[in-house]
């Protein structure tokens, strides 16, 4: 497991959909990919599960996300996300499960 607060994080993962709501506790967590560029410039690609604290969702931070419903609603956009040819091209690839924890 892989923890963070710092926004290095974000600035990788790109929202693909949210998995569920905790109106209680505030949180969210967001299946994604998260992407990382080595040294000799080749770039991994994996299915990545952030978890945030809703209290800190803004504008820009959707924005950094690739919000892909064009908007902020993340109950609405749960319920709206598909599976697109890219989504199915990476499950089909090796992949590692990564957990954020964004505070």
């Amino acid at each position: 497991m892989v923890t963070s607060s710092g926004s290095s994080i974000l600035d990788g993962f790109k929202l693909i959909k949210v998995l569920d709501q905790d109106p209680k506790l505030k949180s969210a967590n967001l299946l994604g990919e998260f992407s990382t560029t080595a040294s000799d410039a080749t770039v991994a690609v994996e299915q990545a599960i952030l978890i945030v604290e809703k209290t800190h969702f803004s504008d820009s931070f959707y924005e950094r996300l690739g919000d892909p419903y064009g908007e902020h609603d993340l109950e609405r956009a749960s319920k709206q996300a598909k599976v697109t040819e890219q989504d199915t091209a990476s499950a089909t690839r090796s992949e590692h499960t990564a957990l954020f924890s964004a505070l």
